[in-house]
């Protein structure tokens, strides 16, 4: 006789068993949240979906792994890490490129319509939302100067020392007067010691110089600031008048034409897994800091 085939009776009870569980978690999560209708809450149980088909029923693989998984009987963080950051890499690419490029676009386009010049000729500066009322680019600034002169110079001030009295030396040596009287008993002492006092000399009125330079000094800081907008001011005015100012628009629009076409484009050939899989475990750490 032909095989019997009674899955399907078999599988009836279990298919109520999952189709009541299934609309009990559909109702239960659109009550339980707002603003998700009976859809939403079915979508969000999609896997289920795979117990109640008659057909493809290997598919129920995918709810039985995910459903041990949230009873803790399955761990499988890996193959979802690994699923995601596959599919990450397959995207990544695509998606910095098209963001760069949409990037260029948009500074081409306020090119194309004059912003470069607007923004050089605006009377008013747009307010800068300061979230600490402290000026980071200044303060940066400050803390650079004052390490490089305070710390940096006077512990290379010997091998600057060093290096201009041999600058010294050569321009001496090198002149024709010298070499006719190089020849003179202690002149080649006294050339050195001349160089080195020099060298000191000039190292220390510039270092003199920079100290005078940082000290705080709000005039000169106002008088500089002052110089800083009537420079952007005349600058924009002269821009403006000049021809010149569609070619360089121009210019720079074909410039980053060319940056498009030669880095963007390429830009998912410098990573690989192992940049996107640090990336992602970045981007779990900022949320988790986020959320906390």
């Amino acid at each position: 006789g032909d095989f019997l085939d009674l899955f399907g009776i078999i599988d009836f009870p279990f298919f109520v068993i999952f189709g009541v569980e299934f609309l009990a978690r559909t109702w239960f999560i659109s009550h339980r949240r707002v603003g998700v209708s009976w859809l939403d809450a079915m979508i969000w149980r999609w896997y289920d979906i795979l117990l109640l088909l008659p057909f493809w029923r290997w598919l129920r693989i995918i709810p039985v792994t995910i459903r041990l998984d949230q009873a803790k009987l399955l761990n499988s963080s890996r193959i979802q890490k690994l699923a995601r950051q596959g599919f990450v890499v397959k995207i990544a690419g695509d998606m910095t490129e098209v963001v760069a490029i949409l990037l260029i676009n948009q500074v081409q386009g306020a090119i194309r319509q004059g912003e470069l010049t607007k923004w050089l000729m605006q009377k008013e500066v747009r307010p800068y939302i300061d979230l600490n009322d402290t000026d980071e680019i200044a303060a940066l600034t400050n803390i650079a100067v004052k390490t490089t002169v305070y710390q940096i110079l006077p512990k290379i001030k010997p091998d600057l020392e060093a290096l201009l009295q041999h600058n010294l030396d050569r321009a001496i040596n090198q002149s024709p007067a010298y070499q006719q009287l190089s020849r003179l008993p202690g002149l080649e002492e006294l050339q050195n010691q001349l160089t080195k006092r020099i060298s000191q000399e000039v190292l220390q009125s510039l270092y003199d110089g920079l100290n005078l330079a940082i000290e705080e000094d709000p005039v000169g800081e106002k008088l500089f600031q002052q110089l800083l907008e009537n420079l952007k001011e005349v600058f924009g005015n002269e821009m403006q008048d000049k021809p010149t100012v569609t070619e360089i628009e121009s210019l720079l629009v074909d410039l980053l034409e060319e940056v498009k076409v030669n880095y963007v484009e390429s830009l998912e050939l410098g990573y690989n897994d192992e940049d996107f899989e640090e990336l992602l475990d970045q981007k779990r750490a900022i949320r988790q800091v986020v959320e906390q």
